[in-house]
């Protein structure tokens, strides 16, 4: 889920202001269960769309829109709203996910104002090095993969 959470942010906030302009918006998740209703409400306005009541009542809809293949990880959004559960991954993440979180995502952590644990100041050298290589790593993925991406459309684009 890292690889492809870094590779989706990079990719809308590079290409989407560029393609979208002003059609591109970024919703806070907090802001959303915490004020759904007016997070909601200055979207639409934002997109020059009405605000519709019916837009809070997504779990009658939600039963149509999700598979069965995706009902497993997706059930909560069959529920109500979980107005807590923006702390969720402090308790369900591993001392090593979130300190490669906050290393492969640091700007933007601080960028939104997030609290950051910089838990890899903390670390034996040994974590460190283990953090640093699977970042490498993963950036390195996500490099590659925007090359290819890139390339290929260059290849589509030249063969039209």
């Amino acid at each position: 889920h890292i690889f492809a959470n870094r590779y989706q942010i990079s990719l809308a906030q590079k290409d989407a202001y560029t393609y979208l302009k002003n059609r591109y918006h970024e919703i806070k998740y907090e802001n959303l269960i915490k004020n759904p209703e007016i997070t909601l409400k200055k979207l639409c306005k934002s997109l020059k769309i009405p605000y519709e009541n019916g837009m809070l009542d997504y779990q009658s809809t939600s039963d149509y829109l999700i598979s069965d293949e995706e009902y497993q990880w997706k059930k909560e959004t069959l529920g109500s709203i979980i107005i807590n559960n923006d702390k969720k991954w402090k308790n369900k993440l591993s001392i090593l996910e979130i300190a490669l979180i906050e290393k492969l995502f640091y700007k933007i952590l601080i960028k939104e104002q997030y609290d950051v644990s910089n838990i890899l100041n903390k670390s034996n050298l040994y974590f460190k090095i283990l953090v640093n290589f699977i970042s490498f790593k993963i950036s390195f993925a996500v490099y590659v993969y925007k090359f290819y991406h890139k390339f290929k459309m260059y290849l589509s684009w030249r063969y039209l």
